[in-house]
């Protein structure tokens, strides 16, 4: 449905960011890039389980999946807009955390700068 690509860490990794339809709802699955190869890893997987796809608009631009730094970190965070089965909108945010070196659910509820 959706594919970003996208660099985070210390070292810049490579990170390419799918929105897929499944039989159960929507997945963001997560892959590396692997250094001088145009292979790449499966790293994580997030399950949107029941929901359907869904649009913003960000900067003019309408689309299902999005970077923007939502937490003020200066770090790209991935947007992934979808409808749950009661017609409610939900806008999954995912951050990059540096110290475990993946991507988490973000929610400002949650915080802990």
């Amino acid at each position: 449905m959706a594919k970003i690509n996208a660099f985070y860490g210390l070292e810049q990794t490579e990170f390419t960011i799918i929105k897929v339809k499944t039989g159960s709802g929507i997945q963001i699955e997560i892959f590396t890039t692997l250094k001088g190869s145009a292979s790449t890893k499966f790293v994580q997987k997030f399950d949107l389980i029941e929901d359907t796809d869904a649009y913003i608009t960000l900067d003019k631009n309408t689309t299902n999946l999005a970077l923007s730094d939502v937490d003020n970190d200066s770090n790209l965070d991935v947007l992934a807009p979808t409808v749950d089965r009661n017609g409610n909108l939900r806008l999954a945010t995912y951050r990059f955390n540096l110290d475990l070196n993946a991507f988490e659910p973000y929610n400002k509820e949650t915080e802990t700068n």
